[in-house]
């Protein structure tokens, strides 16, 4: 992209938060909602000025996490740190639920600020980004620093739940049920295309929890059951039997 095809902000500032103060930069104004967007690990604020000119219906304001760009180095940067600086430059832009817009760490953060202060997100664009990985049993100690360093309320509880590690948990839960159900998707359709060809699949020590979810997702309709096998060895000597190539076949 020219350098005249770049956006120029509208507005520079700094905003406090643990320690150092953060440069938070405003890139247009009275076009729609306001998003904020959060940089990859060893970029900056202004690494959105290519994006700007595409955005026509939304106010975004970037900021430099510590120890990038313009914005101070600090003494500590534990990762609760690099979240409560985005709890905080959202704080800063105004009341109500803000978007955030996340490029690969980025994206982990306003993921992981979303789980933690759900009341200052209202959506997440995760571009190349990983999923929020804290486990429950952490959530809970983490979600309060970073609660408490932003100067909101804990523990928040949402209505039909105790606490936010039981949304965390829930959350959990859907994602990997659907990844499941998507797995078994992808192994009856390759399945129903083996034995098109007269190919048939085996499987041998398989775990139980597996052998549950091939009959929880009714996998047993298309794969045969005489197909699952309790050892390798079991399984090569099945099929040579089948393919009259084993001992029995060959004996006198």
């Amino acid at each position: 992209m020219d350098q005249d095809q770049l956006a120029q902000p509208i507005e520079i500032s700094r905003v406090a938060s643990r320690g150092g103060s953060l440069e938070v930069i405003r890139w247009s104004t009275g076009r729609g909602r306001t998003a904020v967007a959060a940089h990859g690990y060893l970029d900056h604020g202004w690494s959105w000025d290519g994006l700007v000119p595409h955005l026509r219906s939304v106010d975004l304001v970037s900021f430099s996490a510590r120890g990038h760009g313009n914005s101070d180095r600090a003494d500590a940067y534990q990762w609760t740190d690099f979240v409560v600086d985005l709890a905080m430059v959202v704080r800063s832009v105004g009341a109500g639920p803000i978007d955030l817009i996340g490029h690969s760490w980025g994206a982990h953060l306003a993921l992981d600020l979303a789980q933690m202060t759900p009341e200052l997100v209202r959506s997440v664009v995760n571009i190349d980004g990983m999923e929020a990985d804290h486990p429950p049993s952490a959530a809970p100690s983490l979600i309060e620093r970073v609660r408490r360093s932003a100067d909101l309320p804990f523990p928040r509880s949402r209505p039909g739940f105790a606490s936010l590690a039981e949304v965390i948990e829930r959350h959990r839960g859907e994602k990997r049920a659907a990844a499941q159900k998507q797995a078994a998707e992808m192994l009856e359709k390759l399945d129903l295309e083996l034995n098109d060809q007269g190919v048939h699949m085996a499987f041998a020590e398989m775990r139980e929890r597996l052998q549950d979810l091939t009959l929880e997702y009714g996998l047993f309709e298309t794969l045969d059951r005489d197909h699952f096998y309790p050892t390798i060895e079991t399984a090569i000597e099945a099929t040579r039997k089948k393919q009259g190539t084993g001992p029995e076949a060959t004996a006198p």
